[in-house]
């Protein structure tokens, strides 16, 4: 096959943490989640790529994945800088293509490149003693924050999605917060590209409930628990790759996808 699969997102499309199943010497263990460039070698990026849930749908399709993002990152900015810039600049060929996987992460990572941190904020009123009225002009004001950039967000990521599709490129979407599969846009705009994530019999539009269980198999996290290492590593594990790529071929033979 000469087309294939391109995959933007976050962590979880570059396969964060998933090096750690391996029996390769010198992995980065840490009782609490961390990330060092320098201590992910070549080899344990073959490893988690291997593994990661756009090389299982590859595999289904016969074909090649392409991820051109580096671990983590934003809906916005990163794609510009990564994936947009890699076209304009004939790294690859927009036609290169024949399936998008945009896999949609947390809407206050836009937020932090403009100057405004919630965390640092939600940290001084926490410390602050101020009163509750004050509190609720907070989460008033962060709520009309949240709309804003969901809404932003999501008019940039659907503008993208139809410059591939004008190429008859099939883009589908899967989603990490529910702030953004809950959104009347989302609803309106990604109605056709949404992946559900079905999981024990029920269909979930975001699959960040599913990460917060240590007992269910699925994150890294609940595999290593008895271990005593990555207490908080919430990033999908083998089980919850294979969770993806489920749920991503059933939402494409729905569509009677061809590659």
């Amino acid at each position: 096959m000469s087309k294939g699969i391109l995959g933007i997102g976050c962590s979880f499309t570059w396969g964060e943490s998933l090096y750690y199943y391996s029996d390769l010497e010198n992995l980065p263990v840490t009782e609490y989640h961390a990330f060092d460039n320098s201590k992910v070698n070549l080899s344990m990026r073959a490893y988690k790529d291997k593994h990661r849930f756009l090389r299982m749908v590859s595999n289904h399709y016969d074909t090649w994945e392409l991820v051109l993002s580096q671990n983590g990152g934003n809906n916005q900015d990163t794609f510009i800088h990564t994936v947009w810039n890699n076209i304009l600049h004939g790294e690859v060929d927009i036609t290169d293509f024949k399936l998008v996987i945009w896999q949609i992460t947390q809407w206050e990572r836009e937020v932090g490149k403009s100057g405004i941190c919630l965390s640092s904020h939600n940290h001084f009123l926490q410390k602050s003693g101020i009163d509750n009225s004050k509190w609720e002009e907070y989460f008033d004001w962060r709520d009309n924050l949240e709309d804003y950039e969901i809404r932003a967000q999501l008019t940039f990521i659907d503008e993208m999605c139809k410059e591939f599709e004008k190429h008859n490129i099939k883009v589908i979407t899967i989603v990490w917060p529910e702030q953004f599969s809950n959104h009347p846009l989302y609803f309106s705009k990604f109605k056709e590209r949404h992946v559900p994530i079905y999981y024990e019999g029920i269909e979930y539009e975001s699959f960040d409930k599913l990460l917060y269980d240590e007992d269910n198999g699925l994150t890294i996290r609940s595999d290593f628990k008895s271990q005593g290492v990555h207490k908080n590593d919430i990033h999908f594990g083998l089980k919850g790759q294979t969770l993806l790529k489920e749920s991503i071929i059933k939402k494409l033979e729905q569509d009677n996808f061809k590659i």
